[in-house]
């Protein structure tokens, strides 16, 4: 569950500092890549790795308590 939270705080960071010191930018929308932000400061990156951790995680859980039912009914 924490691996989710890594990439809201990413966001949260890279847009803090876009807006303090990368002066002329502001929020960054979806021109971006005009002016020069690189991939890592996008809102779209974090969004989809908040996404590809999102369904590993839900992948994982799904896993485990499949494993804890079987266990359950084999005894």
């Amino acid at each position: 569950m924490v691996l989710v939270l890594i990439p809201l705080a990413g966001t949260s960071l890279t847009q803090l500092y876009l807006y303090l010191f990368s002066r002329g930018l502001g929020w960054v929308n979806l021109s971006w890549r005009d002016r020069g932000v690189p991939v890592a400061l996008s809102i779209a990156f974090w969004e989809w790795l908040t996404c590809v951790l999102l369904v590993v995680y839900l992948m994982l859980l799904f896993r485990l308590i499949c494993r804890i039912k079987y266990k359950i009914s084999a005894m």
